[in-house]
């Protein structure tokens, strides 16, 4: 059996280092997005990951059409001269992560950073990281605490990324592979 070891950060808005202005031509825009738009991105950045296998995801129109519609929910776009390289979903924190979690975090001062990436031709070129503090300074205006899971089969660099964010890991968790086959797998299933 395969599985994935699922990773969950928290930063403080006291430990957080203030971003450094984006390189010109860099921006972020706040965005509502209809599901079509949401998943198109989704596809787009966590592809290669199989974020659009994962059961929250696969086939659950109607909880992400409510989820984005929802007042507390944010998406950002990542953008260079105008074109978009990413992008970030928040909202409210899934579950109690105060307890869980045994942190000093109060769910009403917690945001979770639900989605973060960028399209894979733009990897590996100093988004990530600046894009990455650009958020922090957004969400720390109004929350005193940013959560964020991540897991294990998005690359060996997750860790290291989200810590050299600031972020300090504070559960690692290993667990089943849950994600739904792609169709071509399930095609190769049923004549295996």
């Amino acid at each position: 059996m395969t599985g994935f070891t699922d990773y969950h950060f928290l930063i403080s808005k006291e430990d957080a280092r203030p971003a450094a202005p984006l390189k010109e031509g860099w921006s972020f825009q706040e965005v509502q997005p209809d599901y079509e738009c949401f998943i198109n991105l989704l596809k787009k950045v966590g592809g290669p990951y199989g974020w659009d296998r994962r059961p929250r995801y696969h086939n659950n129109r109607a909880f992400w059409e409510s989820r984005l519609a929802a007042p507390e929910t944010r998406m950002f776009l990542f953008m260079d001269a105008g074109k978009p390289v990413g992008y970030c979903l928040t909202g409210s924190a899934k579950e109690d992560l105060s307890s869980k979690f045994h942190c000093a975090a109060r769910d009403e001062s917690l945001i979770e950073i639900e989605n973060f990436g960028l399209f894979p031709e733009f990897t590996q070129k100093g988004y990530g990281p600046a894009f990455l503090q650009a958020m922090f300074d957004e969400l720390f205006t109004d929350h005193g605490h940013v959560y964020l899971s991540s897991r294990s089969t998005n690359g060996p660099n997750v860790v290291p990324f989200y810590q050299s964010g600031g972020m300090t890991l504070i559960l690692s968790e290993e667990k089943p592979d849950d994600l739904i086959p792609a169709p071509t797998e399930q095609r190769k299933r049923q004549f295996a």
